[in-house]
């Protein structure tokens, strides 16, 4: 809305403002839908923070919705550096294991039996012939390739290569220094090396390392692998082999309850989130206070689907509702979790509680139900609230733009019609003052 200034020089009137209130008023239907839709976008803000704590809430159940999902194992540190031991918590295989290193699996090496004065020296032209695990490649060697001084053939192979790396290597001698280095970048008998050349300068390899196979055995079972990561010998567990010849290593699998604990804690934490978010929204006696979804149909519904699961009895084991495990329901219907009653509950029948939490129909398949149909984004109540929303919004906004156009028209048909009554004034002030002159005039005559 733009600004007018009107004299008011003939009227005396102050016609700016007259206009400027006039306007205000006009313009009050507006100023309802800038309201209405502040308060829509307030509420969008707090419908999607409520999708997000409800999209959290599924990923965290998801993430442990099935028993291999719930479930955690630790390894029992085998007081050495000599291995690693990983266990995948959803296939792993609890029990002891007995491991003893032989050897590692190695990469070969070859090293140019012939030194050079400095890391550039030209190897004139020529072949050479490299066989990395089967595989043979014919290099051509000359100044076009850019591959005919020893730094440059090691930066050649390196790139074109596969399986082997080259680098020059200083040994410190002092005269004829630099050699030329293959290290095979894999592990393993199958990867071993080959190489020699008809150059213009004699370069042939020995071997410093040969490639070899891993050996060791697993609970008295001989294994060889061409690798030191070591994946398939039982499910769930990856042995990283790091020294040999130390002797037998003891290794334990175990059923970790404290992180089945720390699990389903993490399940509390998602649910409770979402148990805050509506208690934000209740009214504040105090404050006199409340929110756009104070009273919400969407709250209230949302908090009884959640707490029926929750307080709903799961017959068919040993643990049929959550307060046998250590749950409790406080005031506001927050989750509260006793560690130690649910590591006793696990202790004593850890099938029972697995099967309350991922048994078909039970704790976590009907939560999911209760956030799917939420979040559905034909029929879900919060999808259907926030398309509801936008939709608002946007219609509002447009109405608001409308209302900008017809605010500008008004003011200006103002303006105008103030403008013609400064002139008309001053038409009959002008001629008032003619008249005047005139009877003063005649009036000066007469004497």
């Amino acid at each position: 809305m733009g600004s007018v200034f009107i004299s008011g020089l003939a009227s005396g009137l102050d016609t700016t403002g007259i206009v400027s209130q006039l306007v205000e008023v006009y313009s009050t239907p507006q100023s309802t839908l800038e309201s209405q839709k502040r308060d829509a976008e307030t509420e969008l803000d707090l419908v999607e923070e409520l999708q997000s704590l409800m999209e959290a809430l599924q990923e965290t159940i998801q993430g442990i919705d099935t028993a291999e999902e719930l479930r955690s194992v630790t390894v029992a540190n085998p007081g050495t550096n000599a291995v690693s031991v990983t266990a995948d918590p959803e296939t792993a295989i609890a029990g002891s294991y007995t491991l003893d290193i032989a050897d590692l699996a190695t990469a070969e090496t070859e090293y140019s039996v012939e030194g050079f004065a400095t890391a550039d020296a030209s190897l004139g032209s020529g072949t050479v012939t490299l066989t990395v695990g089967g595989v043979v490649t014919e290099i051509v060697v000359d100044a076009a390739s850019g591959n005919d001084t020893l730094e440059d053939l090691a930066a050649w192979i390196s790139e074109n290569v596969e399986g082997v790396s080259a680098y020059v290597m200083n040994d410190g001698s002092g005269t004829d220094a630099y050699h030329l280095v293959l290290q095979g970048t894999e592990t393993g008998e199958a990867n071993d090396i080959s190489v020699s050349a008809t150059l213009g300068t004699s370069l042939t390899f020995t071997e410093t390392v040969a490639a070899s196979d891993a050996h060791f055995s697993l609970n008295g079972i001989d294994i060889q692998s061409a690798s030191n990561s070591v994946e398939g010998l039982v499910p769930g567990l990856t042995f990283d082999l790091s020294q040999g010849g130390g002797g037998p290593i003891e290794i334990r699998v175990e059923e970790d309850v404290d992180g089945m604990v720390s699990n389903i804690q993490g399940f509390v934490d998602a649910y409770n989130a979402v148990i805050d978010f509506f208690n934000d929204q209740a009214f504040d006696a105090e404050t006199g206070e409340g929110t756009a979804l104070t009273g919400d149909s969407l709250i209230r519904n949302l908090q009884s689907d959640l707490a029926s699961v929750i307080a709903s009895s799961y017959p068919g084991g040993a643990y049929e509702v959550l307060s046998f495990i250590g749950f409790s329901t406080e005031d506001d219907g927050s989750l509260a979790l006793d560690a130690e009653e649910l590591k006793e509950a696990l202790q004593a029948d850890r099938e029972a509680v697995v099967d309350l939490f991922t048994g078909g129909g039970n704790v976590f398949s009907r939560l999911n139900e209760e956030i799917v149909q939420a979040l559905d984004g034909d029929s879900g109540a919060i999808a259907v609230r926030i398309d509801s929303l936008n939709d608002q919004i946007e219609d509002l906004g447009e109405q608001v733009d409308d209302w900008d156009r017809r605010i500008a028209d008004y003011e200006a048909r103002l303006t105008n019609q103030f403008v013609q009554l400064e002139l008309i004034i001053a038409e009959y002030q002008a001629t008032g003052d003619y008249l005047t002159q005139l009877f003063e005039s005649m009036s000066s005559g007469s004497d």
